[in-house]
């Protein structure tokens, strides 16, 4: 088995465009495990800065990019509802402490961001639409049973489906198949590995990190496709260890234009279920026909904090895509292993 090809792309942009130059866009609070967590935030920011303009966790704006201070969340509250009747940011802890968890709703919608560049950064009310991925959470207006905040980032959620709809329970949702069995060529197996956040102090996965947040498409600077091989070997080393923690990933087969030089927009989309990674290692097997029909295979985080990949500044997403076609190649990013080798990786970091 060679080393892994393993790219993401995550969504939809160019380089040029206005939200790109003012920013990198990143999650307002990410790792936040309640409402009631968020609120306790907040009431020690405005204990000290009545006007909510001080950084809610200064740590973990510089871990992660969750730079949100208790004005963003105020000010964007007030923006995306109305209904909540926030009249004062001394009452956003109290409100924060009313909302109750519930399954994400299906349709898509606007959600929040921060745009960081340096120490600076802006509340963009709108930067992202999307449909929540299986398994994700909101918190909801017990008064009004509008979604207020992501479950998995603190981001404000804006509008939606006119009627929002009942979302997939949460927890691991339908499992993805086994997959065929078979030899190879016939049969091809991806590895889904996810690697303890000590990886990130292996030589040179830092820098790669941070210059991944700023590409684009899937052509360009990854740690999965550039850091792939050094993983394994460290981990052959004792160096690194695979995640002790179970990771919930969706996976999907999906048609985009990226495989012929377009932009990584989604044409088509079959999903297959969420696959369920423990003792970071899981194999996702597939049949040849499959990967002939299909553009790329499209893998997901649903739960748990990830480091590697970043979120796209886009959608707020960890993802990375496997490629099946690509121009020149018989069956995209697999021709870089010789039959009979049909075994590739991708390569994930959690966040501790």
């Amino acid at each position: 088995m060679r080393t892994i090809v393993a790219m993401l792309a995550l969504a939809i942009a160019a380089l040029a465009s206005p939200a790109y130059a003012a920013g990198t866009g990143m999650p307002m609070m990410k790792g936040i495990k309640s409402p009631t967590e968020l609120a306790a935030l907040v009431e020690q920011s405005l204990a000290s800065d009545p006007a909510g303009n001080k950084l809610l966790d200064p740590v973990r704006c510089k871990k992660n990019g969750s730079c949100a201070t208790a004005r963003d969340y105020f000010g964007g509250i007030q923006l995306a509802h109305p209904s909540a009747k926030l009249g004062d940011i001394a009452e956003l802890p109290q409100y924060l402490r009313s909302l109750t968890k519930q399954s994400a709703p299906a349709g898509e919608w606007h959600i929040s961001r921060l745009l960081v560049r340096g120490d600076k950064h802006t509340y963009d009310a709108k930067g992202w639409k999307r449909a929540f991925l299986q398994g994700e959470s909101v918190w909801v207006d017990v008064n009004t049973a509008e979604p207020i905040l992501a479950g998995h980032c603190g981001n404000v959620i804006g509008e939606g489906p006119t009627k929002p709809q009942p979302g997939p329970g949460p927890g691991p949702g339908v499992a993805v198949p086994v997959g065929p069995i078979g030899a190879c060529p016939d049969v091809y197996i991806l590895k889904v590995n996810v690697w303890r956040e000590k990886a990130l102090d292996l030589p040179g996965v830092e820098s790669t990190h941070a210059k991944e947040e700023f590409v684009e498409k899937f052509i360009g600077v990854r740690v999965s496709r550039t850091h792939g091989k050094q993983f394994r070997e460290a981990y052959a080393d004792g160096k690194v260890a695979r995640s002790a923690t179970p990771r919930i990933f969706q996976v999907s087969l999906i048609m985009t234009p990226e495989v012929n030089g377009g932009p990584p927009t989604v044409t088509e989309e079959k999903v297959l279920g969420n696959l369920t990674v423990t003792r970071g290692l899981k194999e996702l097997r597939f049949a040849r026909a499959q990967l002939e029909k299909w553009d790329a295979i499209r893998v997901a985080a649903v739960n748990g904090d990830i480091v590697s990949p970043p979120p796209y500044h886009l959608t707020g997403l960890h993802e990375l895509r496997f490629f099946n076609h690509l121009p020149g190649t018989r069956l995209g990013e697999w021709d870089a292993n010789p039959v009979p080798d049909c075994i590739m990786n991708e390569h994930w970091i959690e966040s501790e």
